[in-house]
């Protein structure tokens, strides 16, 4: 009975009470019970007090027990305090589920190593900014992100179209909306048309334009520049230079400010120069340099207007390409009658000689167009021109036939025929002009060759 009751005091659970303790209490009596009626009661006092006394000490070290068995279940439940659902084991105080996140370890009490995070610390910190650590529960960078990343576990690289610490920094003009290098902000693909390289945020410097602004403005006017993606000029052209772009010089016949003006009566088909208009082979009869578009000043006429007009009737000017009074002359004085040029001449001063027409030296006296057409084998207007490989004949109208090896076609007696009558024509025209004096005996002999050559040579 009373191991019993010990046993009940040392593994219960609960401090045991007066009743559990009486049995021990009760044993505690050992003397014989005594006769009288005082020792009696004196007794009964005694064992009260006694009982008392012990049942104060039991209790003293039953509560003693059992505050120390169950301090240290206390004290060893602190080793579950980083297991998942603080579940560990009561005699190896080893995690029975794992760890919560930022341990690790079979008992959990073991941080997460730099670099890792989370459960049993089995995930990696993101690009956290000059390689600091992460937070070992929740895996947020402690000091932000490496460039081209974003919060908050910077592992996602900047969305497109943005770059940079924490992604604040947007692109440039990236080439057809492509994206840009997440850190350092360099387009990927090159520069939209306009934008210049390696960020493509900045306008094409002054002077260019064009993708990756490589290509350089026209004369823009007054040193302008030109729009950065087409190239045109914003205030227009310098003078001779035409839109939009103002990299052409004006067409021919034209000059000036947007090329708007048209050259003077210039000598060689309205051949002027395309910034100041000026005719660069002179002028035509009549008209004064340097622009060719006045006509001579009043008592002159002719080729630069360097010839003096004659006595007209009231001091009146005379026409300015021939001279003529134009209102007639003075008393005593007759208009001179214009001669046209000798055969087989024409243009200025008779100057120049006719091409190979078709009736020799048969050309316009002004113009040097051949009035019949070209001798077989030429061609163009002034019958100075031999017919192009491949075509021979009256015009140049014949096409050759198989020749060996692609050579042209080649009649030698046409062109026997052609220099001869050259040589004739030449000379003929020479002694016309006074410059060569034939006898009458030369004369007789050319006309005898030119029947020949009419015999020979139909």
């Amino acid at each position: 009975m009373k191991t019993d009751n010990y046993n009940l005091i040392t593994n219960g659970d609960s401090i045991p009470t007066v009743n559990q303790l009486t049995p021990l209490t009760s044993s505690l009596s050992t003397k014989p019970q005594q006769k009288s009626t005082a020792a009696t009661a004196n007794s009964k006092v005694v064992k009260i007090v006694v009982a008392a006394c012990c049942a104060v000490s039991l209790t003293c070290i039953v509560v003693a027990v059992y505050e120390a068995k169950h301090s240290g279940c206390r004290q060893e439940s602190l080793g579950c305090l980083n297991c998942w659902n603080q579940s560990c084991s009561l005699e190896t105080n080893f995690c029975l589920h794992g760890c919560t996140p930022g341990w690790q370890g079979s008992k959990c009490n073991e941080e997460c190593p730099v670099g890792s995070y989370g459960a049993s610390c089995s995930q990696l910190c993101g690009h956290c900014k000059n390689q600091s650590t992460c937070n070992t529960v929740t895996g947020v960078c402690s000091d932000e992100c490496e460039d081209g990343y974003h919060s908050p576990h910077c592992n996602e690289t900047c969305p497109a179209g943005s770059y940079g610490a924490s992604c604040s920094q947007l692109c440039g003009h990236c080439k057809s909306q492509s994206t840009c290098n997440g850190v350092t902000g360099v387009c990927l693909d090159g520069c939209d048309p306009g934008y210049d390289s390696p960020h493509c945020n900045k306008s094409c410097p002054f002077g260019s334009f064009g993708a990756s602004c490589n290509q350089l403005c026209g004369h823009c006017k007054g040193r302008s520049t030109c729009n950065g993606v087409t190239g045109v000029c914003l205030v227009g052209c310098d003078p001779g230079y035409d839109s939009p772009h103002c990299n052409e010089t004006c067409s021919v016949g034209s000059f000036g400010a947007s090329c708007k003006q048209l050259c003077g009566h210039c000598k060689t088909q309205s051949n002027c120069n395309s910034v100041t208009g000026v005719c660069l082979d002179g002028c035509e009869d009549g008209y004064q340099t340097p622009n060719c578009n006045e006509v001579c000043p009043q008592n002159t006429y002719g080729p630069d207007c360097n010839k003096p007009c004659g006595q007209c009737k009231d001091k009146d000017s005379c026409h300015p390409v021939t001279g003529r009074c134009l209102n007639g002359c003075q008393d005593g004085y007759q208009q001179v009658t214009l001669r046209s040029c000798p055969s087989g001449s024409f243009g200025p001063d008779c100057s120049k000689e006719c091409g190979f027409c078709k009736i020799a030296g048969s050309c316009n006296y002004i113009t040097g167009q051949c009035l019949n057409g070209c001798q077989d084998g030429y061609q163009g207007d002034l019958c100075d021109t031999t017919c192009s490989s491949g075509t021979y004949g009256p015009a140049c109208t014949k096409v050759c036939g198989h020749c060996k090896e692609g050579s042209a076609c080649n009649y030698i007696k046409e062109y026997v025929q052609m220099a001869v009558k050259m040589a004739i024509q030449q000379t003929f025209a020479l002694h016309l002009k006074g410059k060569l004096c034939l006898s009458d005996s030369v004369t007789t002999a050319f006309l005898t060759l030119i029947t020949v050559i009419a015999i020979w040579f139909p």
